[in-house]
């Protein structure tokens, strides 16, 4: 795992602009969940909103960026 980085979040954003479907997993960095949600939109400060809540890049560890078929 690696904390999740600005550059995590542009490929994020890339991939939502291409019309695709963007699931993420990672690892809560105050409470240690693992969680995996749907990303709904991307701040322009970096705050990844999905289903469930938010990553917050420079907290939270990124464990896969995925493409929902």
């Amino acid at each position: 795992m690696k904390i999740f980085r600005m550059a995590d979040v542009e490929k994020i954003e890339e991939m939502l602009a291409a019309g695709k479907t963007v699931e993420v997993e990672w690892k809560d960095g105050a409470t240690g969940d693992v969680n995996v949600e749907t990303v709904k939109f991307v701040r322009w400060d970096g705050l990844v909103f999905t289903t469930g809540g938010c990553i917050y890049t420079g907290l939270d560890k990124l464990i896969e960026i995925r493409k929902v078929a």
